[in-house]
């Protein structure tokens, strides 16, 4: 669910990184924010997870060759 980008996750990973201080306050903040940012740009260009994971083979069949 991390890896999806999952929000419901990404606030209790956050709570586990505040009470185990495994990560600063503002590099939380960041990564909490560029994820936030990140959906809210696809939601504006109107990708689906299927399109955004389509675009993401294209880029990999590309450094393959």
């Amino acid at each position: 669910m991390y890896v999806k980008n999952d929000l419901d996750m990404i606030k209790v990973i956050e709570k586990i990184k505040i009470e185990k201080s495994t990560m600063g306050r503002l590099k939380r903040e960041k990564s909490v924010k560029e994820i936030e940012k990140g959906e809210n740009m696809m939601q504006d260009l109107g990708l689906s997870k299927n399109e955004k994971n389509f675009i993401y083979d294209l880029i990999e069949e590309d450094f393959e060759e």
